[in-house]
């Protein structure tokens, strides 16, 4: 006898996204309370104050409250980073001081379900170097790595900036410190600014762009990534990238036992 029909359209290349899928109600769905997904973390130092939203995928699948608090789903929708990862304002005072948890529930689920993969906490807050904690955005950052300087997620650019007095005569050089970032980009008194992805990371103004008065103002900003961000955190061995890139490349058996975050500043080793 021929075996019946699969209830749900086979994976391949030409598949749909599931994320991007919007599904008939009822279509593949097995109807069971599954168990709620919880996410612990502690707020410190005033960070309740500091307005955040939920970032995640298909937030009109699960039921999502923070404290007991449920988080809406509005009817305006915005993303992050993707159209696929739609962004939650958290309810005011949803957030406090000390102990917090991050509730997902999911009244059904089935084929047609594109499940979870992850959930992000968005705003302008710093984290402690656990990862476990909220904090307030540190007041100033020195040279070196940001992610010990409360900033292990931060996915954004830095700029540096610092008045120096120039010769009256001749091109100045411009040569940074050791650096970690994707790109790097010089400017001098908001000029247009040098930009440059590939060695020599170095530059040489001359001219009207500078003043010579004492009050040159130079500017070098690090060009950050997602990486930090999105990760990948635990490779085995704590390395920071797959070996390779392509199928299988996040295929392991063994996962390091502590997150792995890649340096991003100036001044870093």
């Amino acid at each position: 006898p021929r075996r019946p029909p699969f209830p749900a359209p086979l994976g391949g290349e030409e598949a749909p996204d599931p994320r991007r899928r919007r599904h008939p109600e009822g279509e593949n769905r097995v109807e069971h309370a599954d168990p709620p997904i919880r996410f612990a973390f502690r707020v410190e130092d005033g960070a309740s104050a500091v307005p955040c939203e939920l970032a995640m995928e298909r937030p009109d699948l699960w039921a999502a409250e923070l404290n007991g608090v449920p988080i809406p789903v509005p009817r305006r929708r915005a993303w992050w980073i993707d159209p696929c990862l739609e962004r939650l304002p958290l309810p005011a005072g949803a957030l406090r001081e000390g102990a917090n948890e991050l509730v997902l529930r999911c009244a059904a689920f089935g084929a047609a379900h594109p499940g979870l993969e992850s959930a992000y906490l968005l705003g302008a807050f710093g984290v402690s170097p656990d990862g476990a904690s909220m904090r307030r955005l540190p007041a100033t950052l020195r040279l070196g790595d940001l992610a010990a300087q409360g900033l292990p997620n931060y996915g954004g650019n830095v700029t540096y900036r610092f008045r120096a007095a120039v010769p009256a005569h001749g091109a100045v050089r411009v040569v940074p410190p050791a650096w970690s970032g994707t790109a790097i980009g010089f400017r001098v008194n908001g000029g247009a600014e040098a930009f440059r992805f590939a060695p020599p990371y170095e530059v040489a103004f001359d001219g009207p762009a500078l003043r010579r008065d004492g009050s040159d103002e130079f500017g070098i900003t690090v060009y950050g990534s997602r990486r930090n961000q999105l990760g990948p955190f635990y490779l085995p061995g704590g390395v920071a990238h797959p070996v390779w890139t392509g199928n299988g490349e996040m295929d392991c058996t063994e996962t390091a036992p502590v997150r792995t975050l890649v340096p991003f500043g100036l001044g870093t080793p």
